[in-house]
């Protein structure tokens, strides 16, 4: 398979559908065998990137970001924010304020 020329983007997905995607995947019925083997990649790829963002020390990373900016009215964290490893830290997912005045005169100071 090769790369797309997309740009990547992130999606929530629920468990229920993530389960019911998995077994749409099993069944297959009138797909082609690329759209199978494509389908059954993305499953597999959901499936692990789910059970990846479960582990304790994510959600360790996420309650730590969540303190840090509890009382920062603009700024926010979800339970649930996607947390990436890095060599000494960790990447969390955050939500940032932009108010309509801000982005109208572009003045984000």
């Amino acid at each position: 398979m090769t790369r797309s020329e997309n740009e990547a983007y992130w999606h929530l997905l629920l468990p229920e559908e993530v389960r019911v995607f998995c077994e749409l995947v099993s069944k297959s019925v009138g797909l082609s065998a690329a759209d199978k083997n494509l389908m059954d990649t993305m499953a597999k790829r959901l499936v692990d990137e789910r059970d990846e963002q479960q582990e304790e020390d994510r959600q360790a990373a996420r309650e730590v970001a969540i303190d840090m900016v509890d009382d920062d009215d603009d700024t926010a964290v979800d339970d649930n924010a996607t947390v990436s490893v890095t060599e000494d830290g960790y990447w969390v997912q955050a939500w940032l304020w932009v108010s309509d005045d801000e982005l109208e005169t572009g003045d984000f100071t």
